[in-house]
């Protein structure tokens, strides 16, 4: 019950935040940008407020019943890391409509905040099919699983941290300083996981 509480909780901050933003909103509320970074698609402010808020329903109930006969405290921590994502997508496109934040920055700093949320959840979820550092030898074990779960989380939080800072100091390059960190990230991750895994081997 808690956890579904925890679910619900981003949901109403989004509502609320849409409602409060609304007024200073344009008529016109940007919702895509093309590949050079210019507005093109847009929707009516009183609809695009709720879009987030209703994908956000859409998504919760759609995973309950796809994943209803997986363990359930993995799905309510994906659950909510969605709802979380979600959040911060519809404050970033709020700030984008009252220009607070152009294209580049949204997209930097929505990268950002994504891969530390994934990446701080990493350090506490069991091991399974749906979400972590899945490689083949982090799931040999579940000793493997956690040692490089921990580790993956401390990088991609770390990394997610400098996508934000970078997309501060140089907007207009975070695509590739944001592409670059993440593949640095993915690397050496794995490589610590076939780490602890050829330690592990030998130990036993």
């Amino acid at each position: 019950m808690k956890s579904n509480t925890f679910i619900i909780i981003p949901i109403i901050i989004s509502v609320l935040i849409g409602l409060i933003a609304l007024p200073n909103l344009p008529n016109d509320l940007a919702i895509h940008w093309s590949t050079t970074n210019n507005a093109d698609a847009y929707i009516d402010k009183r609809i695009g407020v709720f879009i987030i808020p209703l994908i956000m329903i859409m998504t919760i109930v759609t995973l309950k019943l796809a994943f209803k006969n997986q363990k359930m405290k993995h799905i309510n921590l994906i659950l909510l890391s969605c709802t979380i994502l979600f959040l911060i997508i519809q404050v970033l496109l709020i700030l984008n409509g009252l220009h607070i934040l152009n294209s580049n920055s949204f997209l930097g700093l929505f990268v950002g905040a994504l891969i530390v949320v994934l990446g701080n959840f990493m350090q506490d979820v069991k091991m399974n099919n749906l979400y972590g550092l899945r490689t083949k030898w982090s799931m040999k074990n579940e000793d493997i699983w956690r040692l490089s779960n921990r580790f993956a989380a401390k990088a991609f939080v770390i990394t997610g941290l400098l996508i934000i800072l970078s997309t501060i100091a140089f907007p207009n390059y975070i695509h590739y300083i944001a592409i670059g960190l993440v593949v640095i990230a993915a690397a050496i991750s794995s490589y610590a996981s076939y780490h602890y895994y050829k330690t592990f081997k030998y130990r036993v």
